[in-house]
């Protein structure tokens, strides 16, 4: 292994526009010294990155880390290593893939083709990749527009097995409740978060861009109705990664609003930002506003500790759910999948649904859709049970 690494990082500088001064992110491409731990300036190869230009920042970086993923192997961990990018030919991508087949995952061999491809192809036109030629590549039409990919090396290669787990996208409304009652004890400072997730529909990177001055309730005199603007801000600019996801799309959200549980875990919550100098809603131990990494952290710990009570019950049935969600893969996401369920089985259109969840597109609601036929009032309802009915393994509480 090299002295060096090549690394994908995230470049944050504050750029003036019609007066106001912005922060902004992009992606770029440094080498990274192994005995210091420090990275150089962007390098010329970061040029890759606008292969993807119409991409937010997630995707983007994650785009140019399979590509840096395999110059590391071509530069520093082949058995014939090349010393410039001039020297990549379809002969080092198929070797790269043979090794990622047998170490990486199917899914992301796949996705792996399709940026190496693409970066490559880019690096062509711009007269840097010159260890290739047009006749190396193919395409195919499809619905972004058109595909690319090296002749000599798409299915040239063995991929990986599929590896099923299946992945949870709801919870029962017994085990929602009971992660509130353990999120209020053991991980108060997202407490706050899970209800905007639960009954708001929010993603994680929206949650944590939350400011007070973003947060209003009952615009329109609703009694069921709170409000939340969604914008793209990051109140962490002295981290590189601290808001890599970005909201999805900015918008104003309506959350659902049930007093006795949301008043409850914003009082909580105010604890925690009373003598904040700072307006954002969630802050982590050391009083900075939190991060994605942060959020995370604290959502394992829920899970865990809910994993744990279900493992610990009297009741073999519970018992038996713990192994469900302990081998299931599921994380903050939950929160949205749980909101959809529930708006689900109220909405009778699939707009209905996309305008709850936030959506620009009806596509990504459509899975959620039942075909019924109720009024808002009805799922405020189904709502507050979560709060009244005794959770699923009503012994938890000895488990403390």
């Amino acid at each position: 292994m090299g002295e060096f690494r090549f690394k994908a990082s995230i470049v944050k500088y504050i750029e003036i526009h019609k007066g106001q001064s912005e922060n902004k992110r992009k992606v770029a491409i440094c080498l990274h010294e192994n005995s210091t731990g420090r990275d150089s300036v962007a390098l010329p190869i970061s040029i890759v990155t606008k292969t993807w230009p119409s991409v937010k920042l997630q995707p983007a970086y994650s785009y140019t880390s399979r590509f840096v993923r395999f110059l590391n192997y071509a530069y520093f961990e082949s058995d014939t290593p090349i010393t410039a990018i001039t020297q990549i030919t379809p002969v080092q991508v198929l070797d790269y893939f043979n090794m990622l087949s047998k170490e990486s995952g199917r899914n992301y061999t796949r996705n792996a083709e399709d940026n190496i491809y693409q970066g490559l192809y880019f690096l062509w036109k711009k007269g840097i990749c010159t260890g290739l030629s047009l006749s190396d590549f193919a395409f195919v039409p499809n619905r972004q527009g058109e595909a690319v990919y090296l002749i000599d090396v798409k299915n040239h290669f063995t991929l990986p097995p599929v590896k099923r787990r299946e992945q949870l996208h709801d919870l029962d409304p017994s085990i929602v409740r009971l992660m509130f009652d353990l999120a209020i004890r053991h991980t108060p400072r997202i407490a706050l978060g899970l209800y905007y997730q639960v009954f708001g529909g929010l993603r994680r990177s929206e949650v944590i861009s939350l400011e007070y001055n973003r947060i209003h309730f009952n615009p329109d005199n609703h009694q069921h109705a709170l409000y939340v603007d969604i914008a793209d801000v990051d109140l962490r600019p002295d981290t590189k990664r601290g808001f890599l996801t970005q909201a999805k799309r900015p918008r104003k959200q309506k959350v659902i609003y049930i007093p006795a549980i949301y008043n409850t875990l914003y009082n909580l919550n105010a604890r925690f930002t009373a003598r904040s100098d700072t307006d954002a809603v969630f802050l982590n131990s050391y009083g900075k506003p939190m991060t994605e990494a942060s959020y995370d952290g604290y959502f394992r710990k829920l899970k865990n500790i809910l994993i744990e009570a279900f493992r610990n019950s009297n009741n073999p049935e519970t018992q038996l759910y713990a192994n469900v969600l302990s081998t299931a893969s599921w994380s903050t996401h939950i929160g949205r999948g749980i909101y959809s369920n529930i708006i689900a089985e109220h909405a009778e259109t699939s707009a209905q649904l996309a305008k709850a969840r936030g959506d620009s597109s009806q596509d990504s609601a459509l899975p959620y859709l039942c075909d019924t036929q109720k009024i808002e009032d009805q799922i405020v309802d189904t709502l507050e049970k979560l709060y009244t009915e005794r959770p699923l393994g009503a012994d938890h509480e000895k488990t403390n």
